[in-house]
């Protein structure tokens, strides 16, 4: 189902970017999703247990930022990881810039020196430059997609190298709370399956779109 593009997420933050991209894939937001949802529940396609699953990991889902102290990193990962799809990584993007706002770090200078300090003056002067472009990612363009690709593209591999010296990594403690977390994120992307499947009330109702995502995730 769709909980195979998030099951290889390493913690909640990176496996809810990952929900979030899929959910923008199929042109869904949280809170028409639970609708969705809700309408099979009373209709008798599917039991009380899956209903609340799908309602608490949809209610995760609608929230626009990250969680946790490590929530820019976790947000990098996905802009760097090599698995990533175009979409998630532009997602990771947005979520990168709102965790570093959530963090002080929010002029082109501090980012420009965040950046700097962690990965170097070539990954500095690139995400300055994103910074300064004034991209806004709820009504981006195809020339500022094509701007943030060509910027990205050649410094994804430092990122992806260095992003393990650049961070310290989650506590042992904070596993068992991943692990439920990337769970919980799994349910989503089921019941995201599940109303494509029985086809709710007419919302998401490109099978074929559906299968692709299952198949490629």
């Amino acid at each position: 189902m769709f909980a195979n593009a998030v099951s290889d997420a390493e913690n909640f933050n990176e496996a809810l970017i990952q929900t979030q991209t899929l959910m923008q894939q199929l042109g869904v937001n949280a809170e028409q999703a639970k609708n969705e949802l809700t309408q099979l529940f009373l209709d008798g396609e599917i039991g009380l247990e899956e209903y609340q699953r799908g309602m608490e990991s949809f209610n995760l889902a609608a929230q626009d930022n990250l969680v946790g102290t490590g929530s820019v990193r976790d947000a990098l990962n996905v802009v760097a990881d090599a698995t990533s799809t175009n979409r998630a990584r532009l997602q990771g993007l947005r979520l990168t810039f709102v965790e570093l706002a959530e963090i002080g770090v929010d002029s082109v200078a501090e980012i420009r020196d965040y950046f700097t300090e962690r990965f170097g003056p070539d990954v500095g002067d690139v995400f300055a430059m994103l910074a300064d472009a004034g991209i806004d990612f709820a009504n981006i363009t195809a020339d500022q997609v094509q701007l943030i690709f060509n910027a990205l593209t050649p410094i994804l591999n430092v990122l992806e190298t260095e992003l393990p010296n650049a961070y310290k990594r989650a506590e042992k403690s904070a596993e068992n709370f991943a692990k439920s977390a990337v769970s919980s994120a799994n349910s989503a992307a089921d019941a995201l399956g599940r109303i494509g499947q029985l086809g709710g009330s007419g919302l998401i109702t490109d099978v074929g779109t559906i299968q692709n995502l299952i198949r490629t995730g």
